[in-house]
């Protein structure tokens, strides 16, 4: 938990000093670099976070809700597919 809540916050302060008018700015290929690239690598989480923000501070609540249901809700079913499929292949020891 402690490393998606560190991404979180990572991700939302460069997101903003980085931007063009940010204290830090920088090209739109560093950006995505140091956005998607490493807060992203080093937690999905942290990505889930922005776009999530994004989408409400674009006043996007529907598309919000969507987004937040089927990450949350789709994500879950996909893994306990995975884990049925999984079971034929499972070795109890």
């Amino acid at each position: 938990m402690a490393v998606n809540l560190l991404g979180s916050l990572l991700i939302g302060w460069l997101a903003l000093v980085s931007q063009p008018a940010g204290r830090y700015p920088m090209p739109a290929w560093q950006q995505q670099f140091w956005l998607s690239g490493f807060c992203g690598g080093l937690t999905t989480f942290s990505l889930f976070s922005l776009e999530l923000l994004q989408l409400l501070t674009a006043g996007q609540l529907l598309l919000a809700a969507g987004y937040v249901l089927l990450t949350l809700i789709g994500g879950a079913a996909l893994c306990a597919f995975g884990m049925r499929v999984a079971e034929p292949a499972r070795v109890d020891v």
